[in-house]
């Protein structure tokens, strides 16, 4: 909703120039590749589970720095208006490298594609019905409050990842979650996409799955 509200709240609300609304998005696109860079860092500073709830908690007062804009005057709109895009940016960029990453540790390999396309459809595909309900609410409510509800909004998103384990693990799992058997059974034999561990306990237990080679328990006919 931000971004549909975004211009519309510069130009009309605070009143600078166009070329404001550019600083900003510029600044914000060098803060997204400062966070790119600075995920690695941040990950091994933080632990790499537990940059996912810190960088969605701090995601919220970035995001506040857009509606306290109004509320200041002399160049502090600005400064706020470029500081909270810059911020806001780079803790999502954080956010996103470190949650991908973590999705496909943890993810079975044969279930990577519908997985990512699930996440892919439900993220980007709401953010047109999001851009319509906050042209509505802009509306009827004014664009400075419904920008304080995207504020309220990112705060209550964070706490799903807040009370998850994420918050207590330092480094991701080394081998996916194993897959129900018989989504693993649908697949063409002889290949084993379950954890290495487990591969070679069917193997040699005389089972269906072979070890991560390649093999099956079977005898060849």
């Amino acid at each position: 909703m931000t971004m549909a509200l975004f211009v519309l709240f510069v130009l009309r609300d605070l009143g600078p120039s166009a070329g404001v609304v550019g600083l900003d998005f510029s600044a914000s696109a060098v803060g997204g590749l400062a966070g790119a860079l600075a995920s690695g860092w941040v990950a091994r500073l933080l632990g790499a589970g537990r940059t996912i709830p810190v960088s969605a908690i701090l995601m919220a007062p970035a995001q506040a720095f857009f509606p306290l804009a109004a509320l200041a005057s002399g160049p502090w709109p600005v400064v706020l208006l470029i500081g909270g895009g810059v911020m806001h940016f780079a803790l999502v960029v954080i956010y996103n490298i470190t949650q991908v990453s973590y999705r496909q540790r943890v993810c079975p390999p044969n279930l990577l594609g519908r997985m990512n396309a699930s996440v892919r459809f439900i993220v980007w595909g709401t953010q047109p019905i999001g851009a319509l309900i906050g042209g509505a609410l802009g509306t009827a409510f004014g664009i400075v409050p419904v920008l304080w509800q995207t504020v309220a909004g990112v705060a209550l998103s964070a706490p799903p990842v807040v009370i998850s384990p994420l918050m207590r693990m330092n480094d991701f799992p080394d081998d996916p979650v194993p897959a129900r058997h018989d989504v693993l059974t649908s697949l063409t034999p002889g290949k084993c996409f379950m954890p290495t561990k487990s591969c070679h306990a069917r193997a040699t237990s005389g089972g269906v799955w072979g070890s991560a080679s390649g093999t099956t328990g079977h005898s060849a006919k």
